[in-house]
């Protein structure tokens, strides 16, 4: 019987690369009130496509900020999301203390434009 040599785990590494991509990634910002999925483009260096609101905690402060479900954010901080690495962009949106704040540029299903000025609550 011929045993068989086990995978190196690098490959697998590889592979769980390869398929980042594909993958929406979730995030949820607990001091501002708001989930949102980030979807990107690229396997290395990725970069962000879009960025999706998918839940908003009524009372937060993107509540009253007048964010909803569905609504893309296309600028966080004065830098614009599509084509900006993962990493800086999600970061900032998902990254806050209490107290700082943070300038969104929305787009809303029907294609209005509006801007939202979050200031981050305590957990």
């Amino acid at each position: 019987m011929k045993s068989r040599k086990p995978r190196p785990p690098v490959l697998f590494f590889v592979l769980l690369l390869l398929a980042l991509p594909l993958i929406a990634n979730a995030a949820f910002n607990q001091r501002f009130g708001f989930q949102f999925h980030v979807y990107t483009d690229g396997t290395f260096r990725p970069t962000i496509q879009h960025i999706v609101v998918t839940s908003v905690r009524p009372g937060s402060a993107a509540a009253a900020g007048g964010m909803m479900v569905g609504d893309r954010i296309v600028e966080a901080n004065g830098v614009k999301i599509l084509g900006a690495p993962v990493e800086r962009t999600s970061l900032m949106i998902g990254n806050t203390g209490p107290g700082e704040r943070l300038l969104l540029k929305v787009v809303r299903n029907n294609g209005v434009t509006f801007h939202v000025d979050l200031v981050a609550g305590s957990r």
